[in-house]
C-alpha cells in the first residue's frame, strides 16, 4: 500500500512539475518511478517529498450541537507520546428523532464512543469530557486492545 502511494505521490509531482522544466530531481523521480528502482538512494530521495499524517481528527458533524460537541473535544484533546502509531479520530453524528442527535467516535475505524447530544452547552461539555478521557484511555492501550484480538482465544483453530 506504501509503495502504491509513494508511486501516485511521485506521479503527481512529476506531472506537476514536468510544464516547468525537469531538475534534476525531477529526473530521478521518474527514473524511480518508471524504471522501478528500489536503490537506497532513490528510496532515502523519495522518502523525504513522501507527507504522512499521523494525528488527525475529523469533523463529520451536522448541527451546532455537533460541532459545538466538537469544538470542545478538540479544543482539550492533548495527543499521547507515541510517535510510532498512526491515529484518525472520527467524529461523526447522526440524527435522532426530535432535536437530538447521536454522537459517535472512531479511532482508526474502531467505534469507541457513542452517545445522544442535546442542544444544552453544559451537557455537551461534559459528553466531550467523557469522550475526551475514553478516546485518550483507547489510545494509550491500543497496543494492549491489538494484543488482545490477536490472541489464541479470538483466533480459533479452525476446528469445530
Amino acid at each position: 500500500m506504501k509503495t502504491i502511494t509513494l508511486i501516485l505521490f511521485n506521479l503527481l509531482i512529476i506531472s506537476t512539475l514536468n510544464a516547468q522544466g525537469d531538475s534534476l530531481l525531477i529526473q530521478k523521480l521518474k527514473a524511480a518511478v518508471l524504471l522501478k528502482q528500489d536503490t537506497p538512494k532513490n528510496v532515502e530521495e523519495i522518502d523525504q517529498l513522501e507527507i504522512e499524517i499521523n494525528e488527525l481528527i475529523v469533523n463529520e458533524t451536522m448541527t451546532k450541537a455537533g460541532n459545538d460537541f466538537h469544538e470542545l473535544f478538540y479544543s482539550k484533546w492533548v495527543w499521547p507520546d507515541q510517535s510510532n502509531q498512526a491515529f484518525i479520530i472520527v467524529i461523526k453524528e447522526k440524527p435522532l428523532r426530535g432535536n437530538m442527535t447521536q454522537i459517535s467516535i472512531k479511532v482508526n475505524d474502531m467505534l469507541i464512543f457513542e452517545m445522544p447530544l442535546q442542544a444544552r452547552y453544559d451537557y455537551l461539555e461534559s459528553i466531550a469530557e467523557i469522550a475526551r478521557e475514553r478516546t485518550q484511555g483507547f489510545i494509550n492501550n491500543y497496543r494492549e486492545i491489538l494484543k488482545s484480538l490477536e490472541g489464541e482465544d479470538i483466533k480459533g483453530s479452525g476446528i469445530f
